[in-house]
């Protein structure tokens, strides 16, 4: 495993921790916007020394985000029919935009390529999201999920991810949807 995939694994690690400890708390930052003052905090009140498996672990926001959403996925929804997602309604992301500056407006065009890509390849999204880190699967369903979530972005854009924003974005796109089609509630101020 490369430097970058043992960094993604141990994040994961620490993510899954973090939900073993404080579940309902996560579910409480999820529940922010990414990057709010709101969401800093309550993610700041999530760290814990006691679930480092490294002397040091190099935060960011974002990726502990997708990691939360990543185990969450994973944990919740090992048998989630994908069939559901097809009838679960399109979200109205330009009504979610309205007001929003433009670093807010990114973080819902990130959520709406996520969405746009799960719905039309659902189960190359799940294999990608299912699959260890750092695999050779990981790697075939990323060779895979290209070319659809090119699809999904205007074709005068251009956007590059790494492996770990890519896996983190079809892992909350397939959380969200996975709860919506259970029936629940999804994280306020998110799709």
């Amino acid at each position: 495993m490369n430097k970058a995939d043992l960094s993604r694994a141990t994040m994961r690690s620490f993510a899954k921790c973090v939900i073993g400890v404080s579940r309902q708390r996560v579910i409480d930052y999820l529940d922010t916007f990414p990057g709010s003052k709101e969401a800093l905090e309550l993610a700041n009140g999530l760290s814990r020394d006691d679930c480092l498996v490294a002397a040091e672990l190099r935060f960011s926001e974002e990726l502990f985000r997708w990691s939360l959403y990543d185990e969450l996925y994973n944990s919740n929804f090992r048998n989630h029919d994908l069939a559901a997602i097809a009838d679960i309604p399109e979200t109205d992301f330009v009504g979610m935009t309205k007001g929003l500056n433009a670093e807010q407006y990114q973080v819902v065009a990130i959520w709406q390529l996520g969405e746009c890509t799960v719905r039309a390849a659902p189960k190359v999204s799940q294999t990608l999201v299912w699959s260890p880190i750092g695999s050779d699967s990981e790697a075939a369903a990323i060779q895979e999920i290209v070319p659809i979530v090119s699809g999904c972005v205007n074709k005068d854009n251009e956007i590059k991810f790494s492996k770990a924003v890519l896996r983190g974005v079809m892992a909350e796109a397939l959380y969200k949807l996975a709860m919506k089609a259970n029936g629940a509630a999804t994280a306020r101020g998110s799709n």
